[in-house]
Parts: structure tokens; sequence; C-alpha cells
């Protein structure tokens, strides 16, 4: 048995909120397409890439890249559901497709019938990585109307801000931020010991002797308080009562 009859297989979803069956449902369909060109997709090289962003920095998607671009790999062509499950930008697939293509790794994208070593693949990678393309720009067109609405209804657009929690507002995923009164209190020394005059080391060191447990803290790993994060919530709008967004 040679290389050339054996394939990778790569399946991501994007974000927590897509069914997470996909990947399942992704690599089930790479190897229902596998039999039928008499290909053996390799168990150890079965690639899944979770809650993963538009870029090429996916933790599964390098150790990919890493194997088929590798002077030993084990298998010579790698497929994969969608266009879209390698990227949603269209320079970013081309680049790597072509970056595949020199090392003589043949791409396959099962649900299009894109093959890389067809005559037209350049041609159908063009076409959808197009509509990949415009999909993420007509996606962060929507989040961020989205997030102007929360913004102009008073809700949170995002993000942790120590000193302040999160509630549910309705039936839906939309939140409030209420003060957390054990953290404001935190909060409250911080900017009184700052009027004294005490420097930001001062007021970390201040802090960490009375063990107060700091922004983003894990209960394996309780952190310390350092000058920086001092630093930035002294200067934060919202501490002095103004939401900023955008």
């Amino acid at each position: 048995m040679t290389s050339n009859n054996l394939c990778a297989a790569y399946a991501r979803v994007s974000s927590d909120r897509q069914n997470p069956l996909s990947p399942t449902d992704q690599v089930r369909k790479c190897r229902e397409f596998a039999d039928t060109i008499s290909l053996i997709v390799l168990e150890n090289h079965i690639y899944l890439d979770e809650d993963s962003g538009v870029g090429s920095d996916r933790p599964a998607f390098q150790k990919l890249l890493n194997a088929a671009l590798s002077p030993a790999r084990p298998f010579d062509t790698i497929l994969v559901d969608d266009t879209s499950r390698l990227s949603r930008s269209q320079w970013q697939s081309m680049r790597t497709i072509e970056e595949l293509k020199f090392a003589g790794v043949r791409v396959i994208f099962v649900s299009q019938g894109i093959d890389t070593d067809s005559e037209q693949s350049d041609v159908q990678m063009t076409v959808h990585g197009l509509v990949d393309s415009l999909y993420v720009k007509e996606l962060a067109k929507k989040t961020h109307r989205g997030l102007e609405s929360c913004a102009l209804l008073g809700l949170h657009t995002g993000g942790r801000c120590y000193g302040y929690s999160t509630v549910a507002v309705g039936e839906g995923e939309s939140k409030r931020l209420v003060i957390n009164e054990t953290e404001a209190a935190v909060v409250k020394e911080i900017f009184e010991m700052s009027v004294t005059g005490l420097s930001l080391k001062k007021i970390a060191k201040c802090l960490n002797a009375k063990c107060v447990s700091p922004p983003r803290s894990k209960s394996s790993n309780r952190g310390t308080w350092c000058p920086t994060a001092i630093r930035a919530m002294l200067k934060r709008e919202l501490y002095k009562g103004e939401i900023v967004w955008n």
C-alpha cells in the first residue's frame, strides 16, 4: 500500500453555535467519498478544529499542513467536505492550495466536486472562494448591526469587565451589565489608593499581599495583580459611568 491510496481528512466548525455534530458529519462524508474512489482515510490523520475563526491559525489545520508538507508525509490526498471548511478567505484558500499542489498533495472538496488535480479546479476555487469571502463580509455586517442594536438598547455587547457581571434579559441571548458588589469594592479601593498617590506597583503589591483575586483568575491558578492591569482599570471609561462602543 502506497501513500497514493492513503488520505487525510479535515473538518471544522467556526463557532460553538454551530451543530456540534457538524465535524462528525463532515468526516463521514469524506469517508463515504473515499470509498467511491478506493482511497483509505488514515485514522490518525483526521484533523478537527472546533470553535475556530476564519484565520489559518487553527491548531489542527496547522498540524495537517505540517504533515502534508513534511518530506515523509504518509498521504498524498486531503479530503475536505467544503471549501469554506478550509477557509472563508479567498486569498488564504488559494495560497494554501498552491502550496499543497507544489508539494504534490491533492485536495478534494467532496460536496462541491472540486479536485485540484483537475484543470478546472482553479476556476472552481475562485468562484467558491468569492462566495465564501462574501459570506464572511455579510456576516460581519449582520454581527455589527446586532451589536449596534444592543448598544442602543443599553444591553451588553460582549466581553468581560472586572466589577461587573452579566445577567440575561428576556428569553433570548441578550444580556445586561450589573454591578458585582464584591469586585466593585476592589475597584473602589484601587481608585482610592491611586488618589492617595500610591504607584501602580505599590497598589498591585498591596492587593497581592491581601490575596485579592485578580481579573480572570482561575481556581487552579489564582494569578496575581500587575501594574498594567491596574493602569487599564484606572483609565477605563466604564468605571466613570460612560459606556463606549464601536
